[in-house]
């Protein structure tokens, strides 16, 4: 009996110890469940640990991106501010130069407007010497005419000076024979004398009107006033006043290229440094040496389209007015006579004003 009760004492025992496994079972299950939670959860944890490792990688890169870009901006803002400093000495230096060219723009404004005012006074004189001009043109014309006549009477006067002088030598061979007749004859001495003493007094007439002539001619053709009808009378006198120029000359031929040709080149640059120097003529493309070689002596251009003129003012004190025709005759005039180079100065002048300064 006692080994009944010792296995049923065993039995409870063993009842207890299993459901004490059972328990436990039942706990390490609910452990293990609960591992399970935890390890999901770790594994979780550990996933977002990694996420946020990367993460964090990915913000250290931008921050040091960031600072890089700091520093540069930085560097830019340096950079920046020395040239606002560099821009605002240049805005100082700037407003001071603005200021200064207000203050030159203020003169100019001043000067344009005294030389508004000089310019209108100016087309004023130029609008009293165009009728000036105007009313010598017509002066000019009559005295061509007159010069015409002057030309035909000096064709006239050639004429009858040749006549003379052929009269005159006519008389001398006449007086020759009768000084032969008396010395072949002594009979009709008487008679011989009379008529050489007639010759001799015809001889002399005939001297007279001779002289008489060339001294008129010369009055038209010489001397310090004359008429110009001959183109080589009219070179040689222009050249003369060039050759004698001291303080200015202004003179307009028919073409610039002339002035290679006549041998003027040489002249025109030895005048004096402070000769003022105008010349006007047609001018061609061919004559740009002449122009540049001329120009550095400082000589003023001015075209003039018209071939017919020869005009100059030399010093003030000698003066040409010529006209050469189509068929190259000349007719003009020229003079030291300070009243008539002052009278003819303004038709000197016509070419410059109606010309084009080059």
């Amino acid at each position: 009996m006692p080994k009944v009760d010792a296995l049923e004492s065993l039995l409870d025992t063993s009842d207890k110890m299993q459901g004490k496994l059972d328990d436990l079972a039942k706990e390490v299950k609910q452990k293990g469940e609960e591992l399970t939670r935890i390890q999901a959860k770790l594994d979780e944890s550990s996933k977002q640990l990694n996420d946020m490792t990367v993460e964090c990688g990915k913000l250290k890169i931008i921050v040091e991106k960031d600072k890089e870009l700091k520093d540069a901006l930085s560097s830019q803002l340096a950079d920046l501010k020395k040239k606002l400093a560099d821009l605002d000495d240049e805005a100082k230096t700037l407003k001071k130069s603005v200021l200064l060219k207000d203050e030159a723009i203020s003169t100019k404004d001043k000067q344009i407007i005294d030389k508004d005012h000089i310019i209108s006074t100016k087309d004023d004189d130029n609008k009293k010497l165009n009728v000036q001009i105007t009313d010598l043109t017509s002066k000019v014309a009559a005295f061509q005419d007159q010069i015409l006549a002057l030309q035909k009477e000096n064709e006239q006067v050639k004429l009858k000076e040749e006549k003379m002088k052929a009269q005159m030598l006519e008389v001398t061979e006449k007086y020759d024979k009768a000084k032969s007749k008396i010395r072949d004859s002594g009979d009709s001495a008487l008679g011989a004398t009379m008529e050489l003493e007639k010759f001799k007094t015809q001889l002399q007439q005939k001297e007279t009107q001779v002289t008489e002539l060339s001294g008129r001619l010369g009055s038209i053709l010489t001397g310090g006033s004359g008429v110009l009808t001959d183109k080589e009378k009219l070179i040689e006198v222009f050249k003369a006043m060039v050759h004698k120029t001291q303080r200015s000359i202004r003179f307009c031929v028919p073409s610039i290229t002339l002035l290679e040709s006549l041998g003027l080149l040489a002249v025109i640059k030895a005048f004096p440094r402070t000769a003022v120097v105008q010349c006007a003529g047609d001018i061609k493309a061919t004559d740009e040496h002449i122009i540049m070689d001329l120009k550095q002596k400082g000589v003023i251009f001015t075209q003039y389209d018209l071939k017919d003129r020869w005009v100059i003012n030399r010093d003030g004190e000698d003066v040409i007015i010529a006209l050469e025709k189509a068929d190259g005759h000349i007719i003009g005039f020229y003079s030291n006579e300070p009243r008539f180079v002052s009278v003819l100065n303004s038709v000197v002048m016509e070419p410059w004003v109606k010309g084009i300064k080059i």
